[in-house]
């Protein structure tokens, strides 16, 4: 049984030394992604705007794998889901729960809204944010309000 691919390793990409034989970890981002396609539908019902992110979902999907500006489009969507949507967290947390955790409840809420603003112009600059926050000061508070809520809408846990 193949273990599967945990979300650092998806946001961090192969090697240095195996960059040059393309992205391996793209599929499981597409795995993922095609998950929220799905998922999208479940939670908020049949309409327009599910249908229009299911879609836009559906483009990044279908973005060209060996361009590395396509595959951060591709983290930073993985990123977006999983900042937005509590399923994404508990399905991610399955493999990987203290670091999809600690994206999804103290790295995310600190630097998405910055993202959004600029219209999601820099996918690549968002990842590496991300990593890098997460990486490099593990458990350390950022900003400052509560870290941690019960849902991605912003109930404050007591």
């Amino acid at each position: 049984m193949q273990q599967q691919t945990t979300l650092r390793e998806m946001l961090m990409g192969p090697a240095l030394n195996e960059r040059d034989q393309g992205d391996h970890y793209v599929e499981d981002i597409h795995a993922h992604l095609r998950g929220v396609q799905e998922l999208i539908p479940r939670v908020y019902g049949d309409s327009d705007a599910c249908n229009h992110a299911s879609m836009e979902i559906g483009t990044i999907i279908k973005m060209d794998p060996q361009r590395t500006d396509c595959v951060a489009s591709k983290r930073a969507m993985l990123l977006c889901a999983l900042a937005a949507e509590e399923g994404v967290k508990k399905h991610l947390a399955e493999t990987d729960e203290g670091y999809a955790r600690d994206m999804a409840e103290r790295v995310l809420p600190f630097i998405k809204a910055r993202f959004y603003k600029h219209c999601c112009q820099n996918p690549e600059s968002f990842v590496l944010m991300a990593l890098l926050l997460s990486e490099m000061w593990p458990e350390e508070r950022l900003g400052n309000w509560p870290a941690y809520h019960d849902s991605s809408v912003g109930q404050l846990e007591q």
